[in-house]
């Protein structure tokens, strides 16, 4: 029940980012473990009790997993078995394949400089030195202002 691996560069990108999205929440990362370390197959009943989710977040973890391609699930007679598909995991493995050796000279920008557009700074800076009385008209203001508001409405039950 496995899927073709992609063979364009998108087709692995959207596969790549499907993969990551389903492996960004750590319910579905605990999933996928608890699945693999169970011989890799369990049933969805035995894998909702081993965790404290309540049905219906279980079954949208799976259903996440398997949209991904990282489990397959088949029916058993009442029971759905969700097995772990490798293959999607290829495009994992691929990509972090990128980071086992150094990127070649020249390829990352130089310490110190950004690839993203400077933005200008603002050039005029306040006085921080306030005398006494600007201090204690501006705190006047304020709790003044803040009294002045409505207050909030109860809800009726």
């Amino acid at each position: 029940m496995s899927a073709d691996p992609p063979k364009s560069a998108a087709e692995r990108l959207d596969l790549l980012d499907a993969v990551c999205d389903a492996l960004a929440h750590p319910a579905r990362r605990q999933i996928l473990l608890t699945v693999h370390f169970r011989g890799g197959a369990m049933a969805a009943g035995d894998i909702a009790g081993r965790f404290a989710h309540a049905w219906p977040t279980t079954t949208r973890h799976l259903k996440v997993l398997e949209a991904a391609g990282l489990l397959a699930s088949e029916r058993a007679g009442r029971a759905v078995v969700y097995r772990i598909d490798r293959a999607c995991l290829g495009v994992l493995h691929e990509w972090l394949a990128w980071f086992d050796e150094p990127a070649p000279p020249g390829t990352a920008p130089s310490p110190g400089t950004s690839t993203r557009p400077t933005e200008a700074k603002p050039t005029a800076t306040r006085s921080t030195a306030k005398t006494s009385s600007t201090a204690k008209t501006s705190s006047t203001a304020k709790t003044s202002s803040t009294a002045k508001r409505p207050a909030r409405r109860q809800r009726s039950r």
